[in-house]
């Protein structure tokens, strides 16, 4: 059992890359288990690939996943978070690598996404 989850705590768990979700699925069921009130997962390539979407519909533990538009996504993964009460909720990350990618080929500074005190910014 997963160590140092207080009971009705929110439990938040990062991964760089989602394929199948079965990690992801598992650690869930742990912190559940374990009594988390919440569980949120946060992936930055999220691809969902397989059964992946069955099998986060059946995990009642997780409550969403938040993933980045960092891949084009497929009709259902979209569909997923088009719905009310979907899972997944896709972040729209262009305008802000837009930004980035303008700052190094023009030289311009790129102190203005962070912050001394809390890291990056939006």
């Amino acid at each position: 059992p997963p160590v140092g989850i207080k009971k009705d705590s929110t439990v938040i768990i990062s991964d760089d890359i989602l394929s199948s979700g079965q990690t992801i699925f598992t650690a869930a069921q742990l912190a559940g288990q374990a009594g988390a009130k919440r569980v949120i997962a946060v992936v930055t390539h999220g691809l969902f690939v397989g059964n992946c979407l069955n099998d986060l519909r059946a995990c009642p533990e997780l409550e969403c996943i938040i993933t980045t538009n960092s891949i084009d996504h497929r009709r259902e993964v979209r569909e997923e978070a088009a719905k009310p009460d979907g899972k997944i909720i896709i972040i729209d990350i262009a305008e802000y690598l837009a930004d980035v990618i303008h700052c190094i080929l023009s030289g311009d500074p790129m102190h203005r996404f962070f912050d001394a005190k809390n890291g990056i910014v939006r």
